[in-house]
């Protein structure tokens, strides 16, 4: 940069530009086409913390890419936005999550549609009770989902339930998926579910017929259908958060719009 005023009549100096304000974040080949930066969502800082403005293409919290919007490679986004490095067994409670999703979910349907559990008003009164409860997570979860800059032990709350909103940044999913494929399985994921159990039901089906199970193990489509509609009515909430996730934007200075969530 040129150290006197005669930046601009002489070619050998490089032109310089407005600071950017905080929050907002260019490519420094185009300085004035202007993105606004996501809102840190339940984030132990300041909104925008990951575009600390000046000079165009600077990012914060090891975030880059277009509006400081993902992490570097080798790295995940934390629950408070700032990214952390996937060494040292950060991808460990993914595989755990998933084995156990994958094995616990199908269980759902022989404990909903048991003998115990469908003929019992105790346990009709228990499995009540359980989705009352979980539908008041759901709703704190929500509160997690507003902008505001929370303090402890409420950052970390919200952190905690977020798992109950679908959200599975505290697991460091990041680090096996991508960031970006986490959004959109977090879109997909009550599909996903759904998926598995009908094919967890004709996998058993199959192995009735073979007789490799026997037939009280074989899943029967009238109860998968009803263990499906429980799972509807249990996570309600979250299920509805997670379709509108890809309506949720909002627009920047030169005016174009992000996604919330994912710019």
């Amino acid at each position: 940069f040129c150290e006197d005023e005669s930046r601009v009549a002489d070619p050998r100096c490089i032109p310089t530009f407005p600071e950017l304000a905080l929050g907002h974040w260019a490519d420094p080949d185009f300085p004035f086409d202007v993105y606004k930066c996501q809102a840190l969502v339940s984030a132990t800082s300041d909104s925008f913390v990951s575009c600390p403005g000046g000079r165009p293409g600077t990012c914060s919290g090891g975030r880059t890419g277009l509006a400081c919007g993902r992490c570097e490679d080798g790295s995940t986004m934390d629950v408070d936005g700032t990214c952390k490095s996937c060494e040292g067994g950060g991808s460990v409670p993914t595989v755990f999550a998933i084995i156990i999703i994958l094995f616990g979910f199908p269980c759902l349907y022989y404990f909903m549609n048991g003998k115990l559990t469908s003929e019992t008003s105790t346990m009709m009164a228990t499995g009540i009770s359980m989705g009352a409860l979980l539908t008041l997570t759901q709703h704190f979860s929500v509160l997690g989902q507003l902008t505001v800059k929370w303090e402890e032990p409420m950052t970390s709350i919200w952190a905690a339930l977020d798992i109950f909103m679908f959200n599975p940044k505290f697991l460091n999913s990041g680090c096996v998926f991508g960031d970006t494929s986490i959004f959109i399985g977090r879109i997909l994921l009550p599909s996903i579910l759904l998926s598995w159990l009908a094919v967890f039901a004709l996998a058993t089906q199959a192995a009735g017929r073979a007789g490799v199970v026997k037939e009280s193990l074989v899943m029967v489509w009238p109860k998968v259908r009803n263990t499906m509609g429980q799972m509807f009515q249990a996570f309600y909430i979250a299920i509805s958060m997670s379709c509108i996730l890809a309506l949720q934007c909002y627009s920047s200075p030169n005016g174009t719009s992000s996604l919330s969530q994912h710019p």
